[in-house]
């Protein structure tokens, strides 16, 4: 019995990469989809003006 080696079914294999593969693929994409956040254009500055509230135009500088 020294000389035989004791083979691990193909089918346990394929379980032991996906048990590990999947979270793996998981993490990785979300890991991508939030550091994708960091190298976009932050969204322009807008103003909201409360109704009624609406002011006249600042008169132009005059140097």
């Amino acid at each position: 019995m020294e000389g035989q080696i004791k083979r691990t079914p193909v089918v346990l294999v394929l379980l032991a990469w996906l048990f590990v593969g999947l979270p793996w693929t998981w993490g990785v994409t979300q890991l991508w989809k939030n550091a994708r956040k960091l190298f976009q254009s932050p969204p322009a500055a807008t103003t909201t003006v409360a109704p009624g509230t609406a002011t006249a135009p600042a008169p132009p500088s005059s140097k």
